[in-house]
C-alpha cells in the first residue's frame, strides 16, 4: 500500500516493539501521526478480510467507541491514526474500569454491521469435546500430552491432574513413568 496518502514523512516509520502478531510502525508525517500494521497473513488458517475488519472498525469509530480513528486498509495493511497510550499493570483493575470496558464491549457486540461474506463451512469448534475430538483425529501433540494425563499414576504427577475433566475422545494412555518404564513412548 502507498502511504503518499498520510502526508509527507517527517522522519524515517520507526517499528513498536512488544507486538509479535503483526508488524506495528509509527509513522509522523506533516498531517499527523498514524499506526501502520503490516498484517502477517502467513500461516493463518483463514483468509483475513482486512476490508471487512476496517468496514467494521469505521462502523465502531462512527458509533463513538474510544479507539484510533480508521484510515485506511488494502489485503496487508491497516492504518490508523496514532493515539498515545500506557501500558496497563498485571494486576487486577478497579471496578469501575473492568465496568466501562464491559459497557464498551457490549457497544461493540450491538453494533449493526452487515456481513457481506458467507460463513466458512467448517467453523473452529467452541466447546471442549468437539475440540478433543478435532485434536484427536488431526495428531495434535497437545492430544499426546493429554492422553498422558488420562491415565492416574501414582509414579506420575502429571498424570493425576484432573483426568476427569478430559473428554472421552481422547484415548487413554499407559503412564511411562519410572515404575512402568517405556510403556507411554515419549
Amino acid at each position: 500500500m502507498s502511504l503518499d496518502h498520510l502526508g509527507t514523512p517527517l522522519r524515517p516509520m520507526t517499528r513498536v516493539r512488544g507486538k509479535s502478531s503483526n508488524r506495528l510502525c509509527r509513522l509522523d508525517t506533516d498531517q499527523g501521526s498514524f499506526a501502520v500494521k503490516e498484517l502477517n497473513l502467513v500461516g493463518r488458517r483463514w483468509t483475513y478480510h482486512a476490508d471487512d475488519v476496517f468496514r467494521f472498525e469505521q462502523a465502531a469509530f462512527a458509533a463513538g467507541i474510544p479507539m484510533p480513528q480508521p484510515i485506511s486498509a488494502d489485503p496487508g495493511v491497516l492504518v490508523h491514526r496514532w493515539v498515545e497510550g500506557d501500558k496497563l499493570p498485571e494486576a487486577p483493575v478497579p471496578a469501575a474500569f473492568a465496568f466501562e470496558v464491559g459497557e464498551i464491549l457490549a457497544r461493540i457486540h450491538a453494533l449493526d454491521v452487515h456481513w457481506a461474506r458467507v460463513p466458512v463451512e467448517d467453523p473452529t469448534p467452541r466447546d471442549w469435546p468437539e475440540l478433543a475430538e478435532q485434536a484427536a483425529a488431526t495428531g495434535q501433540p497437545l492430544v499426546r500430552r493429554a492422553r498422558h494425563r488420562q491415565v492416574p499414576c501414582r509414579h506420575c504427577p502429571v498424570s493425576r491432574r484432573a483426568p476427569e475433566r478430559l473428554h472421552p475422545a481422547v484415548p487413554q494412555r499407559i503412564c511411562g513413568s519410572a515404575g512402568e518404564q517405556g510403556k507411554h513412548g515419549y
